[in-house]
């Protein structure tokens, strides 16, 4: 996939998840796919009710991932996933 050569040039991912293309475009799907493709970090923007942090860090931890959470509005949340 494109994101692979974006992370080996050395630009930061981020990904903004709060707004699907489509109804089949699933923010936990999204996460998974980049935590499956081994990318050594990102950053995704989505919806606290969508994706709570307590089950990113679950699925991440599964996958050898941290997650940290970097800024948090009224629903939305900044989370930064890295491999371990």
């Amino acid at each position: 996939m494109r994101y692979l050569r974006y992370v080996n040039l050395g630009v930061k991912m981020e990904v903004d998840l709060t707004k699907s293309a489509s109804c089949s475009d699933n923010p936990v799907t999204r996460i998974l796919n980049l935590l499956n493709e081994g990318i050594k970090e990102f950053i995704v923007i989505v919806r606290k009710d969508t994706v709570p942090f307590d089950f990113a860090r679950l699925v991440a931890m599964k996958k050898g991932y941290e997650v940290e959470k970097l800024e948090e509005a009224e629903i939305i949340v900044k989370l930064r996933f890295k491999k371990k």
